[in-house]
C-alpha cells in the first residue's frame, strides 16, 4: 500500500488476475464442457514450451488445461480459418508490409 492508504495499481492488477484466474476455474470445474480462454492458454503454453501431452492430461484432470483433444481441435480450427482467409490477398500493394513465417510444429495434425 502507499502511503496515503490506497493500494497501487500492481496490487489491484494482481487481484483482478487472481479473480479472473479463479472464476475460470470455477466455470471449469462445474461445467468440464465450459472451456475459457485461460485453460486453452495453459495447455498452449505448455506445448510450445515442451510440448508434454502427458502434462498437459494430467493438468486437464486437474481442471486446469483443456484436455489434448480440445486443444488439438482448437489449434485444427484456426489454421483452418487462416487457410480460408487468404491473407497474401488483402495485402494493398500500397502499403508497407512486414510478414514472418514460422515452421509447423511436428506433433499438430495440420
Amino acid at each position: 500500500r502507499e502511503r496515503s492508504g490506497r493500494t497501487n495499481k500492481d496490487e489491484t492488477h494482481t487481484k483482478t488476475v487472481r479473480r479472473f484466474s479463479l472464476i475460470c476455474m470455477l466455470l471449469f470445474t462445474t461445467n468440464p464442457t465450459c472451456d475459457t480462454t485461460l485453460h486453452h492458454l495453459v495447455a498452449e503454453a505448455i506445448e510450445v514450451c515442451g510440448g508434454s501431452r502427458q502434462l498437459i492430461r494430467i493438468l486437464n484432470r486437474l481442471g486446469v488445461s483443456v484436455s489434448n483433444d480440445t486443444h488439438d481441435r482448437l489449434v485444427t480450427s484456426v489454421a483452418e480459418k487462416q487457410k480460408e482467409n487468404d491473407v497474401w490477398s488483402q495485402l494493398s500493394p500500397d502499403t508497407f508490409t512486414v510478414a514472418s513465417a514460422d515452421n509447423i510444429d511436428f506433433l499438430q495434425s495440420h
